[in-house]
């Protein structure tokens, strides 16, 4: 049901790498699929999926590639599992994978039965941003976020969605979810030569619920992991990873 790959990278040029890498990787990764695949990509009946770029402090750069539904898995995995060089051709470099490592969830029972944790940091490792009425809005409170993981987990799970058509749902799930720690910074992500204005940094939420909502609250914050959250999660943005509490 939702696959993430992390794969390790070494580029052919002694050039810094930034999270706008993500873009021309996820190019290459289209070059290496069926042309209609990749078409549709491009077309707007996409196949889903979620990736970013991050670099440690030590310049190893991490690829996560998330594919979330059969239909990516069945189509997009078999690369991910042989690829082991991408061509980034705007960029003049060709990155290689050393290291690769997978993460797989089978079903909505297997997710929404994990060990429930009350408390949950999340690292934005990419600028992260929501839109509202063509507005960007950047905070990412839990409402914005649950209602744009509600929206993509409808997408990649249709036969199990969520309904809420008058958004109590979205109010019930987040009444007892709160911010109990936060530490952001503005950051700009540069798409196509386009500044789009984000976040990165840290949120920690307090899940107050009990019984199922608490494991369902879970569940989509787990998914948020996969998915990423807010715009443009396809293309770069908005990649989540958990971090252990102190």
């Amino acid at each position: 049901m939702l696959t993430r790959y992390e794969l390790t990278l070494e580029s052919s040029r002694a050039v810094p790498p930034e999270s706008e890498w993500a873009y021309p990787l996820y190019a290459a990764l289209l070059e290496q699929l069926p042309k209609t695949v990749a078409e549709s990509q491009h077309i707007g009946d996409r196949t889903p999926i979620s990736q970013f770029l991050r670099c440690d402090p030590d310049g190893t750069m991490r690829w996560h590639v998330s594919l979330l539904g059969t239909a990516a898995e069945d189509v997009i995995a078999p690369v991910l599992e042989t690829n082991k060089v991408y061509h980034l051709r705007k960029l003049n470099t060709v990155l290689q994978v050393t290291d690769r490592r997978k993460v797989t969830i089978s079903s909505v029972e297997d997710l929404l039965t994990e060990p429930h944790k009350q408390k949950r940091k999340l690292r934005f490792c990419t600028p992260t941003a929501f839109k509202s009425r063509g507005e960007y809005e950047l905070l990412p409170t839990p409402e914005r976020m649950l209602q744009n993981l509600v929206r993509q987990w409808n997408v990649c799970v249709p036969e199990c969605s969520i309904e809420d058509e008058d958004n109590e749902g979205i109010f019930m799930l987040t009444r007892d979810l709160r911010c109990c720690g936060l530490e952001l910074k503005d950051r700009t992500y540069r798409l196509k030569g386009h500044p789009i204005p984000g976040i990165m940094g840290t949120l920690t939420l307090d899940n107050r619920y009990q019984g199922f909502l608490a494991q369902l609250v879970n569940g989509l914050l787990t998914f948020a992991t996969f998915s990423g959250v807010g715009i443009k999660t396809t293309l770069g943005m908005g990649g989540i990873i958990e971090e252990p509490l102190k």
